[in-house]
């Protein structure tokens, strides 16, 4: 994992999630970890095909209950769901 260049990809389903995401991003980038967030406007499945052709190992999908609870949603590469976490 911390030999990949591409470590995870924040991905906010909308654009209401941004602000949350990026904070998101500031943590984990202080703890070290190679992350980058997904801005577009497509779909979700989209962002997610996306982050898997650029061979990111994690997506971390933030939606209105990962903002709601302060967590965040983690996938594989793979796409297995590794299901709600705190940071």
């Amino acid at each position: 994992f911390w030999l990949s260049p591409r470590q995870a990809v924040i991905i906010p389903i909308s654009e209401k999630h941004l602000e949350y995401a990026e904070r998101l991003r500031e943590e984990l980038c202080e703890e070290e970890f190679e992350v980058e967030m997904d801005t577009d406007n497509s779909t979700l499945n989209k962002k997610i095909r996306k982050a898997q052709l650029s061979q990111f190992n994690y997506m971390v999908i933030v939606g209105d209950q990962e903002v709601e609870k302060g967590t965040l949603n983690v996938r594989t590469r793979e796409n297995k769901r590794l299901g709600e976490m705190t940071l």
